[in-house]
């Protein structure tokens, strides 16, 4: 049997037709105590984070043991308490890598959001396109979109030195 590689400590939400969806909020893969990489579901999917008001952090950090002990990597608890810290947004935590197979992550119809990308990639230009008619699979037709970087194989490059850091 093939096994999957994943990239392990990095926590993702969980999308539409992912297992768990509706049940938790975020996962993310680690090893537990025997050496086994296994997937770690945490956070109520009708809550919202409200991590920013002084107050619910430290009631919820107290009510979590966050500061005393937030448990091993590998239990719920230990996540969520991270996501819970001060002077991090979750995005901090959720948005570390970059998928190169999703062509919507890294396709654009606004410029500054493509120079944005490009910026975070190491690129130094970015590429105006205008799908004809529908060409591109999942893109809307007679539309101009943009990409970071000047080719999709020096993207992919940049992406994949991007996730490695």
């Amino acid at each position: 049997m093939d096994k999957k590689k994943v990239s392990l400590n990095k926590p993702r939400r969980i999308q539409k037709g992912d297992p768990g969806y509706g049940k938790k909020k975020f996962y993310v893969y680690v090893k537990n105590d025997k050496g086994n990489v296994v997937r770690v579901t945490f956070g109520d999917p009708n809550m919202e984070i409200k991590r920013d008001s002084d107050q619910r952090r430290k009631n919820f950090r107290s009510r979590h043991s966050c500061d005393d002990n937030p448990g091993p990597k590998h239990k719920a608890r230990y996540w969520s308490c991270k996501m819970w810290e001060r002077n991090k947004s979750v995005k901090d935590y959720t948005s570390s890598e970059i998928d190169p197979k999703d062509y919507k992550s890294y396709t654009f119809t606004r410029k500054k959001a493509a120079k944005k990308l490009a910026t975070k990639l190491g690129c130094e230009t970015i590429q105006k396109f205008f799908n004809i008619e529908g060409k591109q699979p999942g893109m809307k037709a007679n539309t101009t979109y943009y990409m970071p970087c000047r080719t999709r194989e020096q993207m992919h490059k940049q992406i994949r030195k991007f996730n490695k850091k």
